[in-house]
């Protein structure tokens, strides 16, 4: 179904407090309109994402060499040369004992940190918080003694014994009971609205949160180090001293496991079709909307006493308010039809519906929807269909098609799709219309496995991936 690119527009950054503040409906106090991303995206491939934001170029520093690091480790514990993240903490030589600050404002507080930057690289260490660069580094996935903290205009440093500091945004508490580690694949996907960021918080005192200055785009998706309340509301810990909130995220566990969202991949569990029990052929969003609703038990509580009932309720309220994001034209007539609903305003439908667990993941790389699949997350996507012909199966033209990935096969890099086009008396290729199967390529079955260069090539596209997920 079609996403027709549209301008966005800037918003000047208001400060207030430390906060980022807006007006309007679509843009709340810790998120940020962007026409391009302003953080570094993360590897989704390696989920590199413990320097969130813009990193320090002073330093990165590359590990790769096999030179000798002894002269630019700090006198603290003999650690472990490899770069995961769970490299051991030895014994501190006994000669290392906390900073004899006379700062007021120091806490005495012995743990133990996981450098937690960029896997090849390290952090420095400072002789004071944020000054006096010794020009040593600590590699990532090495592991230190610490033995208190500083905060210096609102940023937390980190004591390493002596006048050794580093910058705690870059260390991972290894014996927090909120920590994991990263090898365990924990992720999470921002899921806000297209176009959007969201806020990036640092811990700057007990139960309060500043906002740090960097944002993560929607659809990225980081590697997740547990999660703690702030002011009843739940934060994500992405590394180090670094916070998003959990209700613009979705959580999920990457594996390399075959992974099918029902009880049979060919099964028509879930399954609805646009054209029967109601007759919709350009009413897609609602029928693929319907199949997240169907998997998440909330189809049961739109009003109808059967399944034709609730989809022509679906099909009757969908928000046709073209300015707004709403269809531009009808789903059962096509009287006006120039694209369907946009994916932030079905996102809001399916709100509006009572199904609050849908989320917008527009952005989000083929691979981390393979994440949420694994991980048990049904993934609607705009893409193209059959009747996307005549060459307009190309990025010139709006995706104007949903349908439904409810599984994914790492073996072959397939996912299982289900495209709401087809009729239960025609249920395969060929079978949703009398212009199927003869111009693009994408008359592919009602359900079928897909490979991902060919969702890459109707997904991916410079106006934006767009998505929804539960």
């Amino acid at each position: 179904m079609s996403v027709k690119k549209h301008t966005a527009i800037l918003i000047s950054a208001l400060f207030a407090a430390g906060l980022i503040g807006f007006t309007g409906s679509t843009a709340k106090a810790d998120t940020v309109q962007v026409e391009q991303a302003v953080t570094t995206q993360s590897n989704d491939q390696t989920k590199q994402n413990s320097s969130v934001g813009q990193a320090n170029s002073s330093q990165l520093v590359s590990f790769t060499t096999t030179s000798s690091t002894d002269s630019q480790t700090i006198q603290n514990a003999v650690n472990s040369s490899n770069d995961s993240a769970s490299a051991t903490t030895n014994t501190v030589s006994s000669n290392v004992t906390a900073t004899q600050t006379t700062s007021s404002n120091f806490v005495a507080e012995r743990g133990v940190g996981r450098v937690n930057y960029v896997p090849g690289y390290g952090i420095m260490v400072w002789r004071n918080p944020g000054s006096g660069a010794l020009n040593r580094y600590l590699k990532h996935g090495t592991s230190w003694q610490t033995f208190g903290y500083q905060m210096v205009n609102e940023h937390k440093w980190t004591n390493l014994g002596g006048d050794q500091w580093v910058d705690s945004n870059y260390l991972v508490d290894v014996n927090a009971k909120t920590a994991t580690t990263a090898n365990d694949g924990n992720e999470v996907v921002v899921a806000y609205t297209p176009r959007y960021s969201i806020a990036v918080w640092n811990e700057v005192g007990s139960n309060k949160l500043k906002f740090s200055g960097k944002f993560l785009p929607n659809g990225s998706a980081w590697r997740a180090f547990g999660k703690k309340s702030f002011n009843n509301s739940e934060f994500y810990n992405l590394g180090g001293n670094q916070w998003v909130d959990s209700g613009y995220v979705v959580a999920t566990t990457a594996t390399n496991s075959y992974k099918v969202l029902k009880n049979d991949a060919n099964s028509r569990e879930y399954y609805t079709s646009q054209y029967e029990p109601v007759w919709a052929p350009w009413g897609c969003a609602s029928a693929a909307l319907s199949m997240l609703m169907k998997y998440d038990g909330s189809f049961n509580n739109i009003p109808g006493s059967n399944e034709a009932a609730k989809l022509k309720y679906m099909q009757d309220h969908l928000p046709r308010n073209k300015a707004e994001g709403g269809q531009d034209g009808n789903p059962y007539t096509g009287a006006g039809f120039t694209r369907v609903i946009l994916s932030k305003r079905l996102m809001e439908y399916a709100h509006q519906l009572g199904d609050n667990k849908v989320k917008d993941i527009s952005g989000a790389s083929l691979s981390s929807i393979a994440s949420l699949v694994q991980g048990g997350h049904p993934v609607l996507y705009y893409g193209w269909s059959s009747y996307n012909g005549n060459g307009r199966g190309t990025d010139s033209y709006g995706r104007n098609h949903c349908k439904v990935i409810l599984g994914y096969n790492p073996a072959n890099n397939t996912f299982l799709v289900h495209d709401p086009l087809y009729r239960y008396k025609y249920f395969t290729k060929g079978g949703g219309g009398q212009r199927e199967g003869i111009y693009n390529g994408y008359d592919l079955g009602p359900i079928a496995w897909v490979s991902a260069s060919s969702i890459n090539k109707e997904y991916a596209y410079a106006g934006g991936s767009n998505a929804l997920t539960i």
